[in-house]
């Protein structure tokens, strides 16, 4: 399971960098389904879009942007490694949301699954019952 943060180093300072489910949303939106996830780590035009989202800067109450990066190059203090950490970061967090909402499908799949054979039970029960009834 991804971490829900991440501590890097950007202008020569510790910085953590934070999932909430809205990036996450955002993030989603860019990279796509599971599919995407090959995209994340080999497609440049994805990758800057995906360090745009995670480096923008909210105001915690608001959330308007107070600071996003133009580019790549406004981010070019952080170390070949922590892109790397990120994008892996991203992708896990990504590859996660995917696998619990397959979970959950799935469990709820089998709750209908369940409920279908005791109303068709149910079903079966009733028409035995009015089957074995004698005729008035």
């Amino acid at each position: 399971m991804a971490t829900p943060t991440l501590l890097i180093s950007f202008n020569d300072q510790p910085h953590t960098l934070r999932m909430p489910y809205a990036l996450l949303n955002r993030l989603i939106g860019i990279v796509g389904g599971v599919d995407g996830l090959q995209a994340l780590s080999s497609d440049p035009e994805i990758q800057e879009a995906v360090f745009i989202q995670v480096f923008t800067r909210r105001d915690p109450a608001t959330k308007e942007i107070q600071w996003a990066p133009k580019g790549l190059d406004d981010l070019d203090s952080v170390s070949l490694e922590d892109i790397d950490k990120i994008l892996g970061w991203v992708g896990d967090h990504i590859l996660d949301f995917f696998l619990r909402a397959a979970d959950k499908a799935t469990a709820q799949a089998q709750n209908k699954a369940d409920k279908l054979t005791h109303l068709a039970n149910i079903v079966t029960g009733l028409q035995d019952s009015l089957l074995k009834k004698p005729a008035a």
